[in-house]
């Protein structure tokens, strides 16, 4: 998971180069979804982007949570 400065600069840059209507998606493996570290990323990528849907792919090895920002 990314340093604080590097988080913000990651969400800013996606954020400039997204065409309009396009989608940023992510994703974190289980157990690191429920650290504070994914959740200050999810706050702050939340805040810039709107509130993202959110799924588990448990065929996944380590199941793992998509999140899709609109």
């Amino acid at each position: 998971l990314l340093p604080p400065e590097v988080r913000t600069q990651v969400i800013r840059q996606v954020g400039a180069v997204l065409a309009p209507g396009g989608y940023f998606c992510t994703y974190m493996v289980a157990p690191n979804c429920w650290s504070q570290k994914a959740r200050a990323f999810l706050g702050e990528a939340g805040e810039f982007f709107g509130r993202p849907q959110a799924r588990w792919v448990l065929l996944n090895a380590p199941p793992a949570k998509v999140f899709i920002f609109k």
